[in-house]
């Protein structure tokens, strides 16, 4: 009969709600009947088809490169909406790329960051009754392409040959390879490399070298395991000045006697690290009790010259204090010495005074006071 010749071939791609079925039947004398059902609906249940023509075995990609994907979708009725979806855990979940219209068999888009051995893209079709199929591509792998990330810590200041630590954080997905430090005296000056130190590293001891700056500065540039590099500055800090510097008197004090009054010359060697600044020179005549300030010379002058103060003694002493650039200072002291009489003595006549006579042949008394 006629429903059994084609209903599948003629129905299977329409859909209503207000179908019929019409049987008519005829008799073998002519006489003929007929009989209506009462509406029904024709449901579309089958699922579209999807299939990715890339294969991703043993595919891998950067992160944030393109990876290029298309398909083949049809449906018996009419597709609606393809979505795209990526994964890169396992297939533990997957978040929406793009939805996309039904004139679209190909889509590119970039990589996520996120490093994986386990990345997948799905597509899912719908059609225009929510039937849906998807399709998954092969397990791939998202290799690393995302700068890692360092900042170094800035440093407090310090003193010229102190040890301190240099720290810094640093993350990357990949790991790092190397950390590489360097150094800056100021903004006129390149940065010289400090020391080249495992990935694993996140510290360093080091020594403040011998100059003075208020401009200093660290760098480091930290390489991951893939190759790609980022770098910090610190902010400035000072290094400072704390050695003293030192002084040898090279005058031979000892077993000597100089006269009151008497110049002496008093000859040196300083030296400091960075520069020498001044030399203040005092005596004492009471063994190094109390001292009194007797000169002032450019260190680098090397002697100085003074006259002795006046005062006998068998304990008179020189001290020279020595300064740098930074107010650092150190002293040397002579051997005592003798300081022998150049004084001239005084007198002072008393008697006779002014307006006293005297007889010829008299008596007169003279008296006086004298000091030496």
């Amino acid at each position: 009969c006629l429903l059994s010749r084609g209903l599948g071939d003629v129905y299977k791609r329409q859909v209503t709600d207000s179908a019929q079925i019409l049987i008519e039947a005829s008799d073998i004398i002519g006489l003929a009947g007929s009989d209506t059902s009462i509406y029904f609906s024709i449901i579309d249940r089958i699922k579209p088809f999807v299939s990715i023509n890339e294969n991703f075995n043993q595919f891998s990609i950067l992160e944030y490169e393109n990876v290029y994907l298309s398909w083949e979708a049809y449906d018996n009725i009419q597709i609606d909406s393809i979505y795209i979806y990526y994964s890169m855990n396992n297939d533990s979940s997957f978040f929406l790329i793009s939805s996309l219209d039904t004139n679209n068999s190909e889509f590119s888009f970039s990589i996520p960051n996120g490093i994986s051995e386990s990345a997948r893209i799905k597509l899912v079709v719908k059609d225009i009754f929510n039937n849906e199929s998807s399709d998954t591509t092969e397990y791939f792998s998202v290799l690393d392409n995302t700068l890692p990330e360092v900042s170094i810590s800035t440093s407090s200041n310090a003193f010229i040959y102190e040890t301190i630590d240099i720290n810094w954080l640093a993350y990357d997905a990949s790991g790092f390879h190397h950390h590489k430090l360097y150094f800056s005296e100021d903004i006129n000056n390149s940065f010289v490399i400090i020391d080249s130190l495992p990935g694993s590293q996140d510290s360093y001891q080091w020594e403040a070298p011998n100059l003075v700056t208020s401009q200093a500065r660290f760098k480091i540039i930290s390489t991951d395991n893939v190759g790609l590099s980022s770098s910090d500055t610190s902010s400035y800090f000072s290094v400072l000045d704390n050695i003293p510097p030192t002084i040898n008197i090279e005058t031979n004090f000892e077993g000597i006697e100089i006269p009151e009054y008497h110049p002496i010359d008093i000859h040196w060697i300083a030296t400091d690290n960075i520069s020498i600044d001044s030399v203040y020179a005092f005596f004492s005549n009471d063994s190094g009790e109390s001292f009194n300030h007797v000169g002032l010379e450019s260190a680098s002058n090397n002697f100085l010259t003074f006259n002795i103060p006046p005062g006998l003694t068998n304990y008179a002493q020189v001290v020279l204090e020595v300064y740098d650039s930074y107010s650092n200072f150190s002293s040397d002291s002579s051997f005592f010495f003798t300081v022998t009489d150049y004084s001239p003595p005084t007198a002072i006549l008393n008697n006779p005074k002014s307006g006293d006579s005297f007889d010829i042949d008299g008596n007169m008394v003279i008296n006086w006071d004298a000091q030496d």
